[in-house]
């Protein structure tokens, strides 16, 4: 063995990075020195080995001349030929496919004989009577064999899942597996290639289980799965099962079809989309593909939350019938017909790798080998997003703010009996959370909290998820909320249309089982209420206000206020960070909580993907405690970017004479130092408000936006979205006219200052005489600027660090109205200032700086927090 080896690589350049790092470092290696490297998958190994044959007779020369050789691949020779000299393979690239895998391999397993003859006959003589092959990653050679396994199961018609054992065992007899653990080697059994790829599924989440299977495209040709597919979302959009999340009883699809009208269904052709998908354009085919991974994950969220054990798209059909089933497959909008169909028409390929998924999913949530705690929190890695509304809670974020709760205040809940709340739970991520640490840290028995850990489920699907993750703990499933959803609390309003926050504590507290509250109960005053100790949550965050996503409102503060009504001691929300600067609807609640002196713990991430992963929340998240028996205005405040914590201070969060919340410690010094408490002057005064000449963003794909002034009587030169310029006449300007004649610089509306994204440029330029803009900019010194030099000078000053960091500390989204920018000083921007516009961007700013005194770290805060134009 490893006379004549050869190493797959991922691309054609590692094989020249491997041929050149080899070659340069003889010396360092001990033996593959002694090799010769023959690069046939180089970017330039086509002119030396134009041909297979010229590959082989390289190798044969080798072998004549007593010459071991090491030939680097990515595809090339590993299918229809043989290099009989092979005996070892390297294997260092990534696949998820057993079949390439394995005809890699088969490249080794040929005869490589040699004949010998003497005076008594011949002899043949087997040159490599054992083949070697060496993966540095044993979970992808576990997964390899598991799926090779499988696939032959499908071809032998045999149950996928029930003989998979059996077959590995097989294979592992005809090519034995070792491994090297702890300079130890080991032979390996089916048992360890069954629980290493167990562990390795553990990790990966359902969407990550979806995309390995493979899509069957021939299901659309039937015209009633193509209805049902066709209503999904795209897989992993922020759409999640587009299901609404407030959606009650309604048009749903029927558990089981009429016995003649199933039969008329399966008799019936749709003989004019017998190939369907060949019809649509490639864009059409991907968005379909995409629908049937969505399809296939509500198939693995029904394996998980029924209790029955399914290994099966028939599993589950069987299933349907008992009375939680239908619960849950009416909740998930699974039609039996639909699903009879599709197991009847499946590819058996594809079939046996959803059925396989299945039984996985299956297996985690009722694994009875596992203890419920460790089964809890295994399975709720799982999931992640149910709907655009619902993103549910990383493990370690609930933990973390679970965490924020005083053990001495959990301690008195649990000994009162006192109730804690999840306000808006997706699948139950906070209970198992609160669970946790009460048993866990706190050393409570099961008995002690079982009974008082409650939820109110945001949506039907999460309902399902909550309950499913009760059941494995065994908490009182009689404490989730079942006639009433989150967002139907908000719903609950006072006669002047605003939330009712005192009738819905009175409906919560209500003294009588929680699963049979309703929103319409009649209070009577005297009834008998029960306490709750904590609510904690990750409420939704807005919703649609009829208009486009954008311009969505926000909810998640009805919830905070909700929150602070219904509990007795303390409130744990995770929230966006856009209440630090008020904005839509949320001027009040802002005011709200920047005088709330409860507040004990804040803490702030400037990178939101930190907290949610592939999901937007432009400026941020944060996660706060509320403590009823706190005083003092003081708060700790962490501030968190990048998976770290960049600053940790205590400090009031309302500042004399500011009406925002500054995330930066530093610069609430520095902003001191500019305005001595006076923000009177500044320059907001010097910017527009939005849609500064009136006009509409969607002005320059209509007929009256000219490419040309020719036809037009007064032409006015418009600048659009990415300085689109056309023309428009001056009659269709409908504010501010006097501007139009006057030097100004325009500003997009929205950008990333502020935010987690790289572009931290304001991009201003200059608006000539004789111009306008749309919506998408608004107007800087219309009216204050004389000339071209002070409108160049402006533009100047936005692009300095100085003025990108002051503007920074006003916003908490990608939203930059004239609000955003009142931490700017004024300048005179004539040649008479006493900043001398004429000097660099960089000399700009060491002027600004000197003239408001800033010291020396204050100026390296400023040149670090903000990157170079």
């Amino acid at each position: 063995m490893c006379r004549h080896m050869v190493m797959v690589l991922p691309y054609c350049a590692s094989c020249d990075a491997m041929e050149e790092l080899i070659s340069t470092n003889k010396g360092a290696f001990k033996n593959l020195g002694e090799y010769e490297i023959i690069n046939i998958s180089g970017v330039d190994a086509r002119k030396e080995y134009s041909k297979p044959d010229d590959i082989k007779r390289k190798i044969k020369e080798c072998e004549e001349n007593n010459q071991k050789t090491l030939t680097l691949t990515v595809n090339r020779m590993l299918t229809g030929s043989t290099v009989e000299q092979w005996d070892t393979m390297l294997y260092f690239k990534d696949t998820a496919s057993p079949q390439e895998y394995d005809q890699s391999i088969f490249r080794l397993q040929n005869q490589y004989i040699r004949t010998l003859s003497s005076e008594n006959g011949f002899i043949k003589e087997n040159l490599k009577p054992q083949t070697l092959l060496v993966d540095f990653d044993p979970n992808r050679l576990f997964r390899m064999q598991e799926q090779k396994s499988l696939i032959y199961n499908v071809n032998a018609k045999e149950n996928g899942n029930n003989k998979l054992k059996e077959r590995i065992v097989e294979e592992l007899r005809i090519s034995p597996i070792i491994m090297m653990n702890h300079n130890k080697i080991k032979q390996v059994d089916a048992t360890n290639i069954l629980e290493a790829v167990s562990e390795y599924n553990n990790q990966r989440s359902v969407s990550d289980e979806v995309v390995d299977i493979p899509v069957d495209l021939s299901l659309l040709n039937d015209a009633d799965i193509r209805k049902v597919i066709e209503a999904q979302a795209e897989f992993n959009s922020k759409q999640g099962l587009i299901i609404e999340p407030n959606q009650g009883d309604g048009d749903d699809f029927d558990i089981e079809e009429q016995a003649d009208e199933k039969e008329v269904n399966e008799n019936k052709e749709d003989k004019s989309s017998e190939n369907y998908s060949e019809t649509k354009t490639d864009d059409e085919v991907k968005k379909l593909e995409s629908q049937i991974k969505t399809y296939y994950q509500i198939l693995l969220f029904y394996s998980f939350l029924t209790k029955d054990k399914v290994s099966s798209l028939d599993d589950i059909l069987n299933t349907l019938e008992k009375y939680d089933n239908q619960r849950i497959a009416k909740n998930l909008y699974l039609d039996k017909g639909v699903l009879q169909k599709i197991s009847d028409r499946m590819d058996p390929f594809k079939r046996s790798s959803l059925d396989y998924k299945i039984q996985n999913i299956s297996r985690l949530a009722s694994d009875e080998s596992v203890a419920p705690i460790d089964r809890a929190m295994i399975s709720i890695k799982k999931f992640n997003r149910m709907s655009e509304s619902e993103v549910i809670t990383l493990s370690k974020v609930c933990d973390e703010m679970v965490a924020l709760l005083p053990e001495e205040g959990l301690i008195e809940i649990v000994d009162k009996q006192d109730k804690l709340l999840d306000i808006a739970s997706k699948s139950g991520e906070y209970a198992v959370s609160l669970y946790k640490r009460l048993t866990f840290e706190l050393g409570y028995s099961h008995e002690d909290v079982r009974d008082i850990i409650y939820s109110i489920p945001t949506s039907s699907i999460a309902y399902e998820f909550t309950i499913r993750f009760y059941e494995i703990l065994n908490l009182n499933t009689d404490n989730i909320a079942s006639r009433f959803n989150a967002y139907d609390l908000i719903e609950v309003k006072d006669e002047n249309g605003e939330v009712d926050n005192t009738k819905i504590n009175n409906l919560l507290k209500q003294d009588k089982t929680f699963s049979e509250i309703t929103l319409k109960d009649e209070i009577k005053v005297g009834d008998r209420k029960v306490r709750f100790g904590a609510i904690i949550g990750n409420p939704p965050y807005q919703i649609s206000d009829g208009g486009a996503q954008a311009s969505a409102k926000p909810i998640y503060q009805n919830f905070v206020l909700i929150g602070k009504k219904l509990a007795s001691d303390y409130t744990c929300f995770i929230t966006p960070t856009r209440w630090f600067a008020g904005g839509k609807g949320l001027d009040e609640f802002r005011n709200q909580m920047l005088n709330d002196n409860t507040i004990k713990e804040l803490h702030d991430f400037l990178t939101p993907e930190d907290v949610f992963p592939n999901t937007n929340n432009r400026g941020g998240v944060c996660y706060f405690i509320n403590d009823e028996n706190k005083i003092d205005s003081e708060v700790k405040v962490v501030t968190h970017k990048d998976n770290q914590v960049v600053s940790k201070v205590r400090r009031r969060l309302l500042i004399d004479g500011v009406d925002i919340f500054i995330r930066d410690s530093i610069a609430i010094q520095i902003i001191k130092k500019i305005f001595n408490d006076c923000y009177d002057e500044n320059f907001s005064s010097m910017v527009s408000s939005r849609k500064p000449f009136g006009i509409e963003s969607n002005i320059i794909k209509t007929d009256i936006f000219k490419q040309s002034s020719d036809e037009l009587n007064e032409p006015i030169i418009c600048i659009g979205k990415n300085k689109c310029k056309g023309f428009i006449e001056k009659e269709h300007i409908k504010s501010h006219k006097e501007w139009i004649d006057r030097w100004k610089v325009y500003v997009p509306r929205a950008n990333n200052i502020g935010t987690e994204l790289n572009d931290d440029n304001l991009n201003s330029f200059i608006g000539e005489p004789n111009s306008i803009c749309t919506e998408a900019y608004i107007a800087v010194g219309s009216g204050k600027i004389n000339d071209k030099s002070s409108a160049m000078n402006v533009s100047k000053y936005l692009t300095t660090k100085f003025v990108r960091f002051l503007h920074r500390q006003a916003k908490a989204s990608q939203d930059a109205s004239s609000k955003t920018y009142k931490f700017i000083p004024i300048e005179n921007f004539t040649n008479e200032s006493d900043i001398d516009w004429s000097k660099s961007i960089n000399e700009i700013d060491e002027q600004l700086f000197d003239k408001y005194g800033l010291s020396i770290e204050e100026k390296e805060h400023i040149r670090s927090s903000i990157k170079d134009m």
